[in-house]
């Protein structure tokens, strides 16, 4: 295996598997909102497939070094922050320094949202066939999800969500989303991809 290959593979399992081993370290619960905005992501890149189950990690994920501290950004990343509130950025790095549980079946979607535990995670992709038994298990599912907690500005009609995907051993990506309110309803209106494999 080239050595290109071997850093992508590392770079996908410690994207997909980022803090599986912490649980969260303080007591919280996603609101209403949260859940809006996690549907809003699924149904934009999801919502006209034929997905029967979506798979999520039961806990929100870190956020990864490059975008949790505004003075790591990259040149790609500060474009896409400088659309995105100030107050925002600043709830969205306050609310994913611990972690919070995820109930996939706060999601509406054309889909059932699915939560797997870490102990779950690790179970079934950690062995050697893992993800072949997953997409067996899942065959419509796009792979294991994991999104951070969306930030919000003053107004909470601007956020901020990070998500990651994780499809199979050289299979994954992480993405930035920005989302506007708009008569009530959370739409994406800009996105960054971070990694993609």
């Amino acid at each position: 295996m080239c050595a290109f290959r071997k850093w992508l593979l590392i770079a996908v399992v410690a994207i997909s598997f980022n803090g599986l081993a912490q649980g969260p370290t303080q007591s919280q619960i996603c609101n209403d909102d949260d859940y809006a905005i996690f549907g809003a992501v699924l149904n934009k890149l999801y919502g006209s497939t034929k997905i029967e189950r979506m798979v999520l990690l039961d806990l929100t994920v870190d956020l990864p070094s490059n975008i949790s501290s505004a003075s790591l950004l990259p040149n790609k990343l500060l474009s896409f922050f400088e659309e995105v509130p100030q107050d925002a950025q600043h709830d969205f790095r306050k609310r994913n320094s611990s972690r919070s549980k995820v109930d996939g079946g706060k999601i509406r979607g054309p889909f059932l949202c699915l939560s797997l535990s870490t102990e779950e995670v690790k179970e079934l992709v950690g062995r050697q066939d893992g993800w072949g038994i997953f997409h067996e298990k899942y065959p419509t599912a796009p792979g294991i999800i994991g999104f951070s907690l969306p930030g919000f500005n003053g107004e909470h009609d601007r956020a901020v969500l990070y998500m990651q995907i994780s499809c199979g051993q050289l299979c994954g990506g992480a993405s930035l989303f920005s989302f506007s309110k708009d008569r009530g309803k959370w739409k994406v209106d800009g996105t960054v991809t971070i990694l993609q494999s």
